[in-house]
């Protein structure tokens, strides 16, 4: 008996899933293709999603050799670091209550620390010289989240007195 026959590749098949991690200034890693089949099956690409900075990095994989199809979706969500505190100065005095000044003089108000220490946020400082009310909001940028306000600052204006031009030295006559 003579004849012939075709063997067709198999196709791969596997589950997307997602993970989500935090991010901690380091490569960090997280399988999210699983369950791939037939056992055994030779593929090209990886079942794990790796990244450093805050994101969503995806991986997938493709069938190789007797191996044919894909499967790609998973993904790795690295979520930003949240920023738990935050100090202030106010012209480079630790400012922790509401103050009230006159205004005229110009005054600066900036973060003097931050936790964790590496976190980068924006803006650092603020200056005002003018009558008013100011608080710095700061917040987290790039892989951290947080937002921490200053205390109120008021500069109120400087007092000036008149005299009526009737009275002595109020004016010329």
């Amino acid at each position: 008996v003579t004849g012939s026959f075709t063997i067709s590749p198999a196709t791969i098949s596997g589950t997307p899933t997602n993970a989500t991690l935090t991010f901690n200034g380091s490569q960090q890693s997280a399988v999210v293709i699983t369950n791939v089949s037939p056992a055994g099956a030779t593929y090209s690409g990886s079942l794990t999603a790796s990244g450093t900075d805050a994101n969503t990095y995806t991986s997938s994989i493709s069938g190789t050799g007797n191996y044919t199809g894909s499967v790609s979706g998973g993904t790795l969500t690295i979520n930003r670091l949240s920023i738990t505190s935050m100090s202030f100065t106010l012209n480079g005095v630790a400012f922790t209550t509401a103050q009230s000044r006159t205004a005229g003089t110009s005054y600066t108000i900036a973060v003097s620390s931050v936790n964790p220490a590496a976190a980068t946020y924006s803006p650092t400082s603020l200056t005002a010289s003018t009558a008013g009310s100011y608080s710095l909001t700061s917040s987290g940028t790039g892989n951290y989240s947080g937002s921490f306000s200053s205390p109120v600052l008021t500069l109120t204006s400087p007092l000036s007195v008149s005299l009526p031009s009737n009275q002595p030295g109020g004016g010329t006559n």
